[in-house]
């Protein structure tokens, strides 16, 4: 039951932290549109963002062997964040360009910095 409780522990932070980094990206890519589709848009790139993580999260931390300190997971989430914002701002500065692709940019990025911090 503990380990249950471990894994539901991980998984809900990671995509606690998943929604609020698919929010921002989904309002940087809608940024040009209606105040109104702006808000859909982050939503539903919110929504992505937090199912992505709540899988993606307790993957790595298994995956990696839990080498990972609470420290490091703050790192891995911004510099994820940031690689995204930054993707989400440069895929969608011509109208209507791919700026959902930034969607796939984050969990790479995470996996990166995840496996990187793991080997330090």
């Amino acid at each position: 039951m503990l380990k249950f409780g471990k894994v539901m522990a991980i998984a809900l932070s990671c995509m606690v932290f998943g929604v609020g980094i698919g929010f921002v990206q989904g309002e940087i890519v809608a940024r040009s549109a209606d105040r109104i589709e702006q808000i859909a848009f982050a939503g539903g790139a919110a929504m992505i963002g937090g199912e992505v993580a709540l899988f993606l999260g307790p993957i790595l931390f298994y995956a990696l062997h839990r080498r990972l300190l609470f420290e490091q997971v703050c790192y891995i989430a911004a510099l994820s964040s940031v690689v995204g914002c930054v993707a989400a701002w440069v895929l969608s500065i011509r109208p209507n360009g791919p700026g959902w692709g930034s969607m796939l940019v984050t969990p790479i990025a995470a996996i990166y910095f995840a496996i990187h911090f793991a080997r330090k």
